[in-house]
């Protein structure tokens, strides 16, 4: 929403997102990124308000952003290898989202910086069908109450989504539990 007012802007950030991770995964496929050991892409998406705008000197110029909300987007950015996703938003975003952007919910997680866990989301592959949404969604609901029935309901989705990543990180939280 910086430099202009961008109505639906928490909507472009997120399709932004994927747009970034789409290209670096076709990039990485390439030769030289491959010889390189490009990794992979990792987004993190909050809301909420920042100090934007050219901080420095006349030797070094920086265009940036400060503030809580920019902490968090950077602390979502970095959970992403332990739940396995690639796009984590947060749960100011989540909600400006709602109805508009399929979600599906990461968990609960404690966030560096912050007192209390909060919920966290990524955006939903369009391809999943939606009895195997309602099954995830009954997984990460019951996951605290009733671990190792969620445990057996995810590595039932595992089997049928074996390429999602989430699926097995979900796994491997619920064997630490």
């Amino acid at each position: 929403n910086i430099p202009a007012d961008l109505p639906e802007h928490t909507d472009a950030a997120v399709r932004c997102a994927k747009a970034l991770i789409a290209f670096t995964a076709e990039f990485r496929r390439q030769d030289g990124a491959a010889a390189l050991g490009f990794g992979r892409t990792r987004c993190g998406v909050e809301a909420g308000e920042a100090i934007v705008g050219d901080v420095g000197g006349r030797r070094r110029l920086d265009y940036t952003a400060y503030g809580v909300v920019v902490n968090k987007a950077s602390r979502f950015e970095e959970a992403n290898k332990r739940l396995g996703s690639s796009i984590c938003i947060g749960p100011v975003a989540a909600r400006r989202l709602a109805g508009r952007v399929p979600l599906r919910c990461l968990g609960r997680i404690q966030v560096r910086g912050m007192q209390e866990r909060c919920e966290v989301f990524e955006p939903w592959d369009e391809a999943v069908a939606g009895d195997l949404r309602r099954l995830y969604a009954e997984a990460v609901a019951i996951h605290e109450a009733e671990p190792e029935r969620a445990r057996r309901l995810f590595s039932d989705l595992s089997a049928r989504l074996p390429d999602d990543a989430v699926m097995r990180a979900w796994l491997e939280r619920l064997k630490l539990s």
